[in-house]
Order: C-alpha cells, then structure tokens, then sequence
C-alpha cells in the first residue's frame, strides 16, 4: 500500500512547498518579513533532506553490519574487511590504497559484492527464497572468497 502512495505524496508535497516558496517570494517582494520567512522555510527543507540522507546513511550501515558479521566466521570477511564494508568512507580508502599496488579492480569488486551480498541476504530474511536467491547469494560469497585475498581491507 505504501509502494503506491508514497510516490503521488511526495509529488504532493514537493508541489507545495514549490507553491508556498513561491508564494513568499512574491510576498517578499511587498514585505521584508516574508523574505525572512522564505529563507527560513527555505533552510528548513535543506536540513531536512540532511536529516533524511543521515537516516539513510545509518539504516545502510545497520543493515550491512548485520548482514555481514556471520561472514567473518564463514570465511567470506576477514574482520579487518568487514570493518572497511562496513564503514561510509573506508571502500573509498581501500580503493585508493589500492591503486598503488595494482589491486584496484579487485578491491572495488570486492567491495561491491559486499553490498550486494547484504542486500540478498535482507531479500532472504524478507521475502524467502524467491527466483533462486539462495543460490546468488552463494555465488556471490563464492566469488568473493576469491577476491578476499587480492581486496585491500
């Protein structure tokens, strides 16, 4: 149900906020008060979606962190990787770090299926075995016990 809503809502409220922006820059025009009030108005739609990219950013790495710890002890994640895949900005680091010794398309691989890896596993928990989940997921852990080697953490 949601699914369906939430696009027209948020069109919604993207065409009001539009509206009254624009409604107080036409008043602003009569009376410095409603300048203030758009800046205001303004700035609060900035934290805003700060606020939302946050709460994202922190959902994400929840979810990675939990789907991920069991795939130290099978061997997939050496724990200094798993703290790299983990984190927001340490990928970024491994994948610079490993420009210099010609590793490069491994880490970056590596660190893909990382996330990929999570995120079919969230399928799983979710939505059960549904066009051959299970075995991406082992395909993709396969792969990367391949890659761990080569990947920088």
């Amino acid at each position: 149900m949601v699914r369906w809503l939430a696009p027209p809502a948020g069109w919604g409220l993207a065409v009001a906020a539009h509206a009254i922006h624009n409604s107080l820059a036409t008043a602003a025009s009569q009376a410095a008060g409603f300048g203030a009030a758009m800046f205001l108005l303004d700035w609060m739609g900035w934290l805003l979606m700060a606020a939302v990219l946050l709460a994202a950013l922190w959902r994400e790495r929840r979810m990675l962190q939990m789907q991920l710890a069991e795939e130290v002890t099978w061997g997939a994640l050496d724990p200094l990787q798993y703290r790299t895949a983990v984190s927001f900005l340490a990928p970024t680091g491994a994948r610079l770090r490993a420009l210099d010794c010609g590793r490069f398309l491994a880490t970056r691989r590596f660190y893909h299926l990382c996330g990929e890896l999570a995120h079919k596993k969230q399928q799983l928990a979710r939505l059960g075995d549904e066009g051959g989940t299970v075995q991406l997921i082992e395909s993709v852990r396969e792969e990367m016990r391949r890659l761990a080697p080569e990947a920088m953490p």
